[in-house]
């Protein structure tokens, strides 16, 4: 090999061996490089997690001070009305003690006088005893607005329970994936709460409360149902309350900080310019959902939130769970049943959904007409009293249109805001919800508002909202939006709404609300989710459902059609009004329900239990 020969072999193992050095240290520098990235990703994540949990922080303290500013005022309120009473019955007690004393003495003059003196202080007392209704009224709204503790255990993938205040409730976070097809991507929190079973020893497994909505929290609910459920169910049932994913606790939906342009009254305006100009305000409220949530808003359906049970289960360490749903919490009681029915020991569905509940529209077309029903029934009750408050020559139906359509071009100043037809026609649906036991009160706000005051009918308004005193909102108005968009039926298109708006004639009963709620699907910044195809529950344990046959939310001939479909469904019949049942003080259902959520043990077929 010739001198030449060999230097240029050398300089090409000499090249070969700096060119894997340099590759060698390209990779080095690569996977150092990547190792940086995946750190600064990491401490991104984790500061937008502290920047995200520092503005519901903030958030929560603001609707506390809120919250205790209005409960201590309601506190007060109520404190003097009980007042007035405890002196009226202490000046009766004397009355009555000089009374006997006259009796004895035979001292006629000072007998009669005293009788005279009970006649009046007769409608004293019920007059004290009546002023007790809207200082307790408004003290258990504000109670019901002070805010949830924040479960403070360590955000894992199992379940360590943490002492949940001082109320003897457990809490736990929960990590589970954001989307089920990509289980090892991002995850997502679930905020766990847990009232433990009165007797341990009787203990039967965990009883899943949801209240439906959908957007409601099922630990507020939780809270509720622990003084409301049987004696017999809290004593062998732990309750637990999951908030759903995109709701309250959990990992929520946020879409702005200010959702009053929603209820704009503008909607209604005869002008064209302002109805249109309201319907931009309400387009870009929705997109900005899509920037505040994100990738969360495509993964709201059903059936992620029934796997995030599932997980909750698992995670718990319980071979099957029971359930009672209410309303939505019906449906999704129902795809739990289809998709896991081997995880299910019992399940009790009240206020029926039919099951193809996900093919519906997201406004409140399909039950408009039994919303009417149901205030009609209030108007023709109230039509029958002299005494009732929107009597008006027994034509409270005549009083009620008018003062709909006063709102419309007049609409009523409440401090620094305005009561519009929308805005009292929400107040309106808020107490149909409770059935003939909200009559006095919706009957009050509106013969309040015909004299001007509009302030008691745009609380219940703020009540159905979950607007706060300080002008932020719960999150359940935000997520109720995000989940029905999401996934249940047919959208309007952008043109649809403009369209609505445009044509939106002189309205009839509640066809602004009805348009105010599907406006948002029509901008919603993320796509429909396909539901669960086909909904029987084949294999699930007997499930009962409840209806009510007065329920203008979910008619009867949902729940009858829901226990139809499910292959083990059984259906009780509340022969009553309002929305759903369960834990209201009817003694048969409450028994039947326990009952069956003891022993497995349904009702005979066509059992019904009267109001």
């Amino acid at each position: 090999m010739t001198r030449g020969l060999v230097l240029r072999v050398v300089a090409l193992v000499l090249s070969v061996a700096l060119l894997l050095l340099a590759w060698s240290t390209f990779g080095d520098a690569r996977r150092a490089a990547d190792r940086a990235t995946a750190t600064r990703d990491r401490a991104r994540q984790a500061l937008a997690a502290e920047r995200e949990q520092l503005t519901r922080t903030r958030s929560d303290l603001a609707a506390a001070r809120a919250a205790v500013v209005d409960f201590t005022a309601a506190a007060q309120l109520a404190v003097g009305a009980t007042g007035r009473v405890v002196d009226e019955e202490t000046a009766l007690t004397d009355r009555l003690a000089r009374l006997q004393a006259a009796g004895a003495a035979a001292d006629i003059d000072g007998y009669n006088r005293t009788v005279d003196e009970l006649v009046g202080h007769d409608a004293d007392l019920e007059g004290a005893i009546n002023g007790l209704d809207a200082p307790f009224d408004n003290y258990s709204r504000s109670l019901d607005a002070l805010p949830t503790a924040r479960c403070a255990g360590p955000l894992g993938r199992t379940i360590e329970w943490t002492a949940y205040g001082a109320s003897g409730l457990q809490c736990a976070r929960l990590a589970v994936p954001l989307d089920y097809d990509a289980p090892r991507g991002r995850r997502i929190e679930l905020t766990v709460v847990r009232r433990p079973a009165d007797d341990p020893t009787g203990d039967i497994g965990p009883l899943v409360i949801n209240p439906g909505g959908p957007g409601q929290s099922a630990i507020a609910a939780l809270r509720i149902a622990s003084l409301t459920l049987p004696d017999e169910v809290l004593r062998r049932f732990d309750l637990i309350g999951v908030d759903p994913r995109g709701v309250g606790q959990s990992t929520p939906v946020d879409c702005a900080d200010d959702l009053d342009p929603l209820f704009d009254g503008d909607l209604t305006d005869a002008r064209q310019a302002k109805r249109t100009a309201a319907l931009d305000r309400i387009q870009r409220l929705v997109h900005q959902c899509g920037v505040r949530s994100g990738a969360l808003l495509r993964h709201l359906d059903t059936a992620s939130t029934a796997r995030d049970l599932d997980r909750v289960r698992i995670a718990m360490g319980a071979e099957r769970i029971s359930y009672l749903g209410f309303s939505y919490g019906t449906y999704l009681g129902s795809v739990y049943a289809e998709l896991f029915p081997d995880h299910l020991r019992a399940a009790v569905l009240d206020g029926g959904v039919a099951p193809d509940h996900a093919l519906a529209d997201a406004t409140l077309d399909h039950v408009a007409d039994d919303i009417d029903d149901a205030l009609q029934a209030a108007l023709d009750d109230c039509a029958a009293r002299p005494t009732c408050p929107m009597y008006n020559a027994g034509k409270p139906g005549e009083a009620y249109d008018a003062l709909m359509d006063k709102l419309e071009d007049l609409p009523i100043a409440v401090g620094p805001r305005t009561l519009g037809r929308g805005l009292a026609e929400l107040g309106v649906i808020e107490t149909i919800y409770g059935g003939q036991d909200e009559w006095p009160r919706l009957m009050d706000a509106l013969a309040h508002a015909r004299l001007g005051d509009g302030a008691p009918l745009l609380a219940l308004s703020d009540s159905y909202t979950g607007r706060r005193k300080d002008g932020s909102y719960n999150n359940e108005l935000e997520a109720h939006a995000a989940i029905s968009c999401v996934e249940l039926g047919s959208r309007p298109t952008p043109l649809d709404a403009r369209t609505k708006v445009r044509e939106l004639g002189i309205p009839s009963r509640f066809d602004t609300i009805d348009l105010m709620l599907g406006l948002p699907c029509a901008f919603w910044p993320a796509p429909v989710t396909q539901p669960v195809a086909h909904i029987d529950g084949k294999g699930a344990p007997a499930i009962l459902v409840v209806g009510s046959q007065g329920d203008p939310f979910t008619p009867i001939e949902e729940a009858q059609a829901l226990a139809d479909a499910l292959d083990t469904g059984h259906l009780l019949t509340y022969e009553g009004d309002g929305h759903t049942v369960v834990g209201r003080g009817n003694d048969c259902i409450d028994t039947a329900v326990t009952a069956y959520l003891v022993t497995g043990a349904v009702p005979a077929d066509g059992a019904t239990c009267a109001a």
